[in-house]
């Protein structure tokens, strides 16, 4: 569960690649999920002053089961993937 916002395109957005908790705290428990929109996933329109074509949003999570396959590199290493950006 959690919320994520200032996502360009998160209105339109089929999938969301999100730094997820699933291990330890601090950087060596992080890992990178893409995350399939679902009934679990929530978008709403952030309002702003950029343009409003852009679909600016919130993306909140709720009670999101995300099958393993759709981790992205390896568990607990997504802050290196961060970094490497």
């Amino acid at each position: 569960n959690g919320t994520k916002k200032w996502i360009t395109g998160g209105m339109y957005a089929d999938w969301f690649v999100t730094a997820v908790r699933t291990g330890k705290q601090g950087a060596g428990g992080i890992s990178m999920m893409l995350i399939p929109r679902s009934d679990a996933v929530q978008t709403k329109i952030m309002k702003s002053k950029y343009s409003s074509a852009a679909g600016t949003a919130y993306v909140t999570y709720e009670n999101c089961i995300v099958p393993k396959k759709y981790l992205i590199g390896t568990e607990n290493k997504g802050f290196q993937i961060i970094m490497s950006n």
